[in-house]
């Protein structure tokens, strides 16, 4: 059985998003039309997460913001 989900409008926190399963998540969570919430310790491999994110998925401003952590 298939879990549906609809997470448009949907807001999440994600830590760890520079890499790794952080990562993946959001691009999950991207795709699926959540609003993001990115955390990382390395700024730079999180605003290069954003920057790809968001020609990818049509997510921009206040739908995909970088938080420093």
């Amino acid at each position: 059985m298939a879990l549906e989900t609809n997470l448009k409008g949907r807001s999440a926190v994600i830590t760890g998003a520079s890499e790794g399963i952080g990562r993946a998540t959001a691009w999950l969570l991207a795709a699926e039309g959540a609003n993001i919430f990115l955390t990382a310790r390395n700024a730079e491999r999180r605003a290069a997460l954003k920057a790809e994110l968001e020609p990818a998925t049509g997510i921009t401003g206040t739908r995909l913001e970088l938080v420093k952590s």
